[in-house]
C-alpha cells in the first residue's frame, strides 16, 4: 500500500482526531520540554544480526545544567507494539565535538550489536567522561575498560573483541589547561576569539587506536590499519555518490551504489538521482529515501534490488524516516510528521503498510492541535520553497491574525524551528499563524556551476540573499492575499542561517518583532576568526581590510544598511558567539528597541533545556508585546515591561 502526501487535509484529520481525545489541551513550552527524545539526530536503532531484538536510546530531559538523561532500550523486532525493556544506563549528556569546537548538538549515541547477538556495547556518560559500556539482553551492565581518554568511536571486530577510538588522554588535556591558566597562552594560527577566548582542546593530537578484550577488559595498541577497520565496517554499505564521478559541481547530482559481487552498481531508474536522503540494506535489497514533491518536501521511500535493477516504491508521506533497519519482512524506522514527535514504526515490505511500534510520548495524544497546511512557492529562476502554516488555536475564518515566521528547516515534526527555540504549537495556541519556512535552496545552479563560481553568484554576490527574499515574500504574499495574516503584525525569527536571512529581511520590511539567535553579519568577525579560517577561504572580497570598508560587508553588515533597522529586536545570544553581535547592540540602542541576553555557556545551538526553556519563553513574550500588546510578568524579571513600555514609547517617537 503506496502511502500518498499528507498535506493540509490529513494533518487536518489527525488534529481533529487528537482533539477529540479526553482532556484535550494546547501544546505548552513545558509540554515540548517534557518530550522523551529516541534515537539521535541522524539515526539510533539497532537491529540485531539474528534480526530479533532492537536496541536504542531514549533520552529525557532535566530541569539542571546536565542536560538530559539517557537510557538504553531494548525490544523484540515484530510488527506490533510490543514491550519495551531497560537494559542500560547512558548517563548524562555528552556533547559533540569537532576538533575540541562544539557546537551544541548533543552527541550521536549509537548501539553496536555483538556479532552473536547476546549483547551490545554503546557509549556512556560517567561524571562527564565518555566511557565503553556494555549489558546483555537481561540488562546485566558493565564498563568494558577504564580509558585514558574518551572514547570517540568503536567497532566489534569479533564477539570477544572490540577496536576503540581513543581522544587525547584526560590526564594531558588537564595538563595543558593548567599550564595556561597558570602562565597565560600564545595566540596562534588557529586561535579563533568568534568561538572562544580560550584555545579550543587539543583533543585530536594524542589520538589513539587501542584494541579491547572484551572478557579481561585489556587494553593494547591497535595494529596498524586500525583506520581500514573502521571503513571496512561500510564497504558492504549502500552509498550516495555522484551521479557523473568527474563532475566539478559545487553539488553533483547524486546517485545509489551498492556493491554486488565485488563491484559497485549504480541504479538505473530515474528514481535513484536526485535528493537522495537515506540508504541502507535490508537483505538483497537496498532502501532510500529522497525528496519529491515541491522543493522535496515530502519523503518517498524506496526498495531497489541491485541484481535485478527492480525498483518498488513503499510511500510517500509529508514526514522523516531516519536511520532504518530491516529484517527479510519489515523495515523499522524512527519516524517524525508535522503534528507527531518521534517514535518508532514497522513497514512491511511486501505493501509498505506501516503500524507504530513504539510510542515513546503517549501524552500527546492528549494535546489539542492546530490545522496545519503547507503552501509552496517557486521563483523565477525555478527555485522551489515551501512552508507549513500552523493556523491558530479557535481560528475563525474571515479574521486576520498576527503571524510568526520560523525557520530555517520544516522537516518532521514542528517543534521551534532549526535550534528549537520557537515553539511552534504554544504560539499557535496564543493566536497567532505561525509559518515554518523551508530554506530555499539553489538546486539548479549548485549541479551547473563548481563551487568557486557558485560562491561568487551566492556568497559574493546577493544570489543566495534574493532567493531567500523572494522565497519569503512570495510566501507572505500567499497568506496575505487570502485575508489570513495582517501584514501589520508579522514577526520573523531565526538562528543560523535563519538569521542570515532575518537580517535581510529587516532591510525589505519593518516588522512588528524580531527575535534573532545569533548575532549578525559583521566585519568585526573577520578579526575574530583565525588566521588559519581566514586563510582557507581564499576570498579576498571578504577582507574588509585597513582602509575604507569593504563593500561586501557595507552590504551584508546590517549595521551598514542604507536604510536603518527599526524593528524591535531581541537577541538570545550564545555566550560562544556574543562578542561578534555587540557592534551592532551598540548601534542599534537609541535608534530601535533592542535588547540582548547572553547564554553562558551556550554554543550555537542552546544545549541545557532550562537555557532553551528560556530563550523560547524570552521570545513568546517579547513578540506578545509588540504584535498583541500582552504582557505576562516573569518573577524572574520583574523589571521586565518597564524596559519595553520605554522601547515602546522610543519606538513610536521614531519617523
Amino acid at each position: 500500500m503506496v502511502m500518498r502526501s499528507l498535506l493540509a487535509t490529513a494533518v487536518s484529520m489527525t488534529a481533529v482526531a487528537l482533539a477529540t481525545c479526553a482532556q484535550a489541551q494546547s501544546p505548552t513550552i513545558q509540554d515540548l520540554m517534557a518530550l522523551r527524545e529516541i534515537g539521535t539526530h541522524r539515526a539510533g536503532l539497532s537491529l540485531s544480526p539474528d534480526g530479533a531484538w532492537l536496541a536504542f536510546f531514549q533520552a529525557e530531559e532535566t530541569d539542571d545544567l546536565a542536560g538530559g538523561r539517557y537510557t538504553l532500550l531494548l525490544m523484540p523486532a515484530t510488527a506490533t507494539e510490543s514491550t519495551q525493556r531497560v537494559i542500560g544506563d547512558g548517563g548524562g549528556l555528552l556533547l559533540h565535538d569537532e576538533g575540541g569546537r562544539r557546537s551544541g548538538i548533543w552527541l550521536d549515541r549509537v548501539v553496536r550489536w555483538a556479532p552473536d547477538s547476546r549483547s551490545v556495547a554503546y557509549i556512556a556518560e560517567r561524571d562527564g567522561r565518555a566511557e565503553l559500556w556494555t549489558s546483555d539482553l537481561q540488562g546485566r551492565s558493565r564498563m568494558l575498560a577504564t580509558t585514558s581518554g574518551d572514547v570517540r568511536d568503536f567497532r566489534w571486530l569479533s564477539t570477544n573483541e572490540i577496536l576503540l577510538n581513543l581522544d587525547t588522554p584526560r590526564a594531558t588535556l588537564a595538563a595543558m589547561r593548567d599550564v595556561q591558566d597558570r602562565d597565560g597562552f600564545l595566540v596562534t594560527d588557529d586561535f579563533d576569539a568568534t568561538f572562544s577566548l580560550t584555545p579550543n582542546p587539543d583533543v585530536d593530537s594524542g589520538r589513539s587506536y587501542q584494541t579491547l578484550d572484551v572478557r579481561s577488559g585489556r587494553l593494547r595498541a591497535a595494529r596498524t590499519g586500525a583506520d581500514e577497520a573502521f571503513a571496512r565496517a561500510a564497504a558492504d554499505a549502500p552509498r550516495i555518490g555522484a551521479l557523473d564521478p568527474a563532475s566539478a559541481a559545487y553539488r553533483p547530482a547524486q546517485a545509489l551504489y551498492a556493491p554486488v559481487d565485488g563491484q559497485e552498481v549504480r541504479c538505473a531508474a530515474e528514481q535513484c538521482s536526485g535528493r537522495i536522503r537515506e540508504t541502507g540494506r535490508v537483505g538483497d535489497m537496498i532502501w532510500f529515501t529522497r525528496g519529491e514533491a515541491v522543493a522535496d518536501g515530502d519523503t518517498a521511500t524506496y526498495l531497489w534490488t541491485p541484481r535485478s535493477q527492480a525498483l518498488r516504491l513503499l510511500r510517500v508521506a509529508d514526514e522523516r524516516l531516519l536511520g532504518c533497519v530491516g529484517n527479510t519482512t519489515h523495515l523499522f524506522c524512527l519516524r517524525e510528521s508535522p503534528a507527531e514527535p518521534r517514535h518508532v514504526v514497522a513497514i512491511v515490505l511486501s505493501t509498505g503498510a506501516m503500524t507504530t511500534i513504539y510510542q515513546p510520548n503517549p501524552q500527546w495524544a492528549r494535546m489539542r492541535l492546530p490545522q496545519i497546511e503547507r503552501i509552496a512557492f517557486r521563483d523565477a529562476d525555478g527555485n522551489e520553497s515551501y512552508a507549513h502554516l500552523v493556523y491558530p488555536e479557535a481560528y475563525a475564518p474571515g479574521r486576520a491574525y498576527p503571524m510568526v515566521i520560523v525557520q530555517y528547516r520544516s522537516r518532521g515534526f514542528l517543534r521551534g524551528g532549526t535550534g528549537g527555540e520557537f515553539p511552534i504549537f504554544p504560539l499557535a495556541a496564543r493566536g497567532y499563524v505561525v509559518m515554518s519556512v523551508e530554506r530555499p535552496e539553489a538546486r539548479g545552479l549548485e549541479e551547473r556551476v563548481t563551487r568557486l563560481e557558485y560562491d561568487r553568484r551566492q556568497l559574493l554576490g546577493d544570489g543566495e540573499e534574493r532567493i531567500k527574499i523572494d522565497s519569503l515574500e512570495g510566501l507572505i504574499r500567499q497568506v496575505a492575499q487570502r485575508g489570513l495574516v495582517d501584514e501589520d503584525r508579522i514577526a520573523i525569527t531565526g538562528m543560523s542561517d535563519g538569521a542570515e536571512t532575518l537580517f535581510w529581511a529587516l532591510r525589505q520590511r519593518r516588522f512588528a518583532a524580531a527575535v534573532s539567535s545569533t548575532p549578525p553579519t559583521d566585519p568585526v568577525t573577520w578579526w575574530l576568526w583565525s588566521e588559519d579560517y581566514r586563510e582557507s577561504l581564499d576570498w579576498g572580497p571578504f577582507d574588509p581590510g585597513i582602509g575604507e570598508m569593504n563593500p561586501w560587508w557595507r552590504h551584508n553588515a546590517p549595521r551598514f544598511y542604507a536604510e536603518p533597522i527599526r524593528t524591535p529586536l531581541l537577541m538570545n545570544l550564545s555566550q560562544s558567539e556574543a562578542l561578534s553581535g555587540l557592534p551592532f547592540y551598540a548601534h542599534q540602542r537609541g535608534t530601535a528597541p533592542i535588547e540582548v541576553f547572553i547564554y553562558p555557556g551556550a554554543y550555537h545551538t542552546k544545549w541545557r533545556p532550562s537555557q532553551l526553556a528560556m530563550a523560547q519563553a524570552r521570545a513568546m513574550d517579547w513578540i506578545d508585546f509588540w504584535l498583541m500588546d500582552r504582557e505576562t510578568p516573569d518573577p524572574r524579571d520583574p523589571d521586565r515591561y518597564a524596559r519595553w513600555r520605554a522601547l515602546r514609547q522610543t519606538h513610536a517617537a521614531q519617523p
